[in-house]
């Protein structure tokens, strides 16, 4: 049997940028290595667990990753593979394309970021270019170029997901308090059923304002958004994993009904909870 390969599509040019849709076998193991370009990506299904610098991460679907150019890092894909939609750029143009923020200078994993609505619709879009060129080669199998609109359109999609980079998770200061720790380990834990501030403050022995302030500092938001997000990744792994109804999904994930759901999928990432099934499958 053949070694698993990587599913690479097409390059398409947004300004300064390329992005492509990368789609990873089941189980592969890449060893530490590193890339000559810069990079962000977006998973769309499956999990990656990525080492670097001493630490180890996992992603999921609509975890985003940012990585310079020779970052030195391993990857193991889940049973699932994974697919991915990545966006490279020249590491000399990185100052300039993030504003000087430094938000693209730095290997991280990003989880629920505000940067996943642009890249969902950037991977929407290239989507809809990749069937719209099929349909246009027609029998012959040649390729329709893509229009300087496109190219327009693609580049302020990436410029979007840079700037919202930004904020909320590079707003952190400072080592975060074992106590505040413990408060993001009970909203994880309790996310379907959902715990309140109060009841969180009572079992570190803070006041809720305290600890509403201190979240808001550390993580950059607030704790009612990061429930209200963290629900929605996680709709979207099953989304991507599962056959389960949508209904089914949003119980299993806090959300009141399958409406309540769609409103917040369609808040966090610009598509309904139907779209982004078959964008990711």
């Amino acid at each position: 049997m053949p070694p698993p390969t990587v599913s690479v599509g097409d390059p398409r040019s947004a300004g300064p940028f390329l992005v492509r849709r990368i789609d990873y076998p089941p189980g592969l193991r890449q060893t530490t290595h590193y890339h000559d370009l810069s990079s962000l990506t977006i998973l769309l299904a499956g999990e990656i667990r990525e080492s670097a610098r001493s630490r180890e991460v996992t992603g999921s679907a609509l975890s985003v990753v940012v990585k310079p150019a020779g970052t030195r890092h391993a990857d193991e894909v889940g049973p699932r593979g994974a697919r991915t939609l990545q966006v490279t750029f020249d590491p000399a143009d990185a100052a300039t394309l993030d504003g000087g923020s430094a938000v693209l200078h730095g290997w991280q994993w990003l989880h629920a970021s505000p940067a996943v609505a642009p890249l969902v619709a950037l991977a929407r879009l290239l989507a809809e270019e990749t069937r719209a060129g099929e349909r246009a080669a027609g029998p012959s199998g040649g390729r329709e170029p893509a229009s300087h609109v496109c190219d327009v359109t693609r580049e302020e999609r990436v410029i979007e997901a840079v700037a919202a980079l930004g904020w909320p998770e590079t707003a952190r200061r400072g080592p975060v308090p074992d106590w505040l720790v413990r408060v993001r380990e009970a909203l994880d834990e309790e996310l379907e059923a959902g715990v309140d501030v109060r009841e969180l403050a009572r079992r570190v022995g803070a006041h809720p304002v305290s600890v509403s302030r201190a979240f808001r500092r550390h993580y950059g938001r607030t704790i009612s958004d990061y429930r209200r997000r963290e629900r929605v990744r996680r709709a979207a792994v099953r989304l991507a994993e599962s056959s389960s109804s949508i209904s089914r999904i949003a119980h299993g994930t806090g959300h009141a009904d399958h409406p309540h759901l769609c409103r917040e999928f369609r808040r966090a990432t610009g598509l309904s909870p139907s779209a982004f099934r078959r964008l990711a499958g």
